[in-house]
């Protein structure tokens, strides 16, 4: 289009706007946003925003904040925001008082957000008695209140909006100061579930699984956790993998379990990861394959997963799916061991003793395998009492040895039949008979 076309359309345009009321302008505008003509709808809202339409805006900081229909910029939206807000409109109000909680477009004051939320939020606002009852939650801005929070959470709740709904149900489960009301939490998690919100699917998919504060019901329960799997959230992805791998509320599938884990472990879910590690390991679900196995273990592990972390170990010690790297292979056991878990503990034990991956120290080795018996690893116990049988003492080598084959530890059977053994050779037994008095 020539510039005098383009000129001439502009000023048609105006001409028509200038004939129109601010609230024909809005409609307008409002028209070529649902027909996704961003562009024509932000030079709509910003007429009648500089009109002084509150409507249009606060409409028009949406825009700017968001970047519809021109390019982002949280000041002018901020600006918007506030003029709207100062005029009475609710929904500025409560955007308003977003940016200032937030820090968006202007400097962060928590007591100026709580203070707009409370404007928008008593004109009856369901999005500002939600952000509301948050401040009052978290005491942003205000004195903590869980009463308060929980009366502006009900007020949002009461008016449909689902993550209000889904809070307050947290609220009544678990909620510091809160009296636990397990029904109460199930009705608030069913409202919320039942408009589509995830975490809540999520939730009540747990309620049914645990029957709390309803019958429990595990074919509902992996009903609840598909929905939540299906809008792609992680947690109720990897419990839909649970239900399919163990036959939980649906048919045993294990193929479908390995997709519902993959999907969960691509998301970071840390369990997931974990899992995905052991049906690559073991051919579960899916063809056989260490190295994936190895790439799944240690994706876990990273984000602190104690068995991700001792198989990890495991893999690098033995070389299985990756080149082995003792060195490495002892600093996985030792993250492992440091979290509490008992075999890695043992492994650790094995590396000080056995100097792999790290200098010899029998101290240490010592202390590993103690933390582990502790926890009644058999492993740890044999291993204590073949150290101490080593070490030229008995006693202890038995003790251990004793407890490691009630374990079931075959092993320190074995070397305490062998240990009793060489005991006889060593010291021949002498067997003292009395002989019969004659009558």
């Amino acid at each position: 289009m020539s510039v005098d076309k383009e000129n001439e359309k502009n000023e048609y345009t105006d001409k028509m706007r200038a004939e129109m009321t601010e609230k024909e302008i809005v409609e307008k505008a409002y028209e070529f946003y649902t027909n996704k003509d961003y562009k024509s709808a932000f030079e709509w809202y910003k007429n009648a925003a500089e009109r002084g339409d509150a409507i249009a805006q606060n409409s028009l900081g949406a825009f700017y904040e968001q970047g519809i229909g021109v390019e982002k910029n949280q000041e002018e939206a901020v600006k918007w925001f506030k003029s709207a807000a100062e005029a009475g409109n609710e929904l500025a109000q409560d955007n308003f008082g977003r940016c200032l909680r937030e820090g968006i477009g202007t400097k962060q004051d928590l007591e100026q957000s709580a203070v707009w939320f409370k404007k928008s939020a008593e004109q009856g606002c369901y999005l500002a008695q939600y952000n509301l009852g948050l401040s009052y939650d978290r005491g942003l801005g205000v004195k903590q209140s869980t009463a308060e929070a929980m009366k502006w959470f009900g007020k949002a709740a009461e008016q449909g909006d689902e993550l209000a709904q889904y809070t307050l149900g947290a609220c009544y489960e678990r909620r510091k100061g809160v009296e636990r009301n397990p029904a109460e939490a199930f009705k608030w998690f069913q409202k919320s579930a039942e408009q589509g919100y995830p975490p809540a699917q999520y939730t009540l998919g747990a309620c049914y699984e645990k029957g709390f504060g309803t019958e429990q019901d595990v074919k509902k329960s992996f009903e609840w956790y598909k929905k939540s799997a299906e809008q792609g959230y992680a947690p109720a992805q990897y419990e839909t993998g649970v239900c399919f791998e163990a036959g939980k509320g649906t048919e045993k599938d294990l193929a479908g379990a390995f997709e519902w884990y993959k999907k969960a472990a691509v998301r970071g879910h840390i369990f997931a990861r974990h899992n995905l590690g052991v049906f690559y390991s073991k051919g579960i679900g899916v063809e056989k394959n260490l190295t994936e196995a190895f790439e799944w273990y240690k994706k876990a592990a990273e984000q602190g997963n104690s068995i991700s972390q001792y198989n990890v170990g495991n893999c690098l010690k033995d070389g299985i799916g990756v080149e082995a790297n003792p060195a490495e292979a002892f600093e996985w056991y030792k993250k492992s061991a440091e979290q509490g878990y008992s075999f890695a503990q043992n492994n650790l034990g094995m590396c000080y003793e056995n100097g792999i991956g790290t200098a010899r120290s029998f101290d240490d080795a010592l202390k590993w395998y103690k933390k582990s018996a502790a926890q009644g690893c058999m492993f740890a116990m044999y291993n204590l009492g073949n150290y101490y049988h080593h070490r030229k003492n008995p006693p202890e080598a038995v003790k251990w040895l004793t407890i490691a084959s009630k374990y079931g530890s075959r092993e320190a059977v074995q070397l305490l039949e062998r240990f009793y053994k060489q005991r006889k050779k060593e010291y021949p037994e002498r067997v003292h008979r009395k002989k019969k008095k004659k009558k």
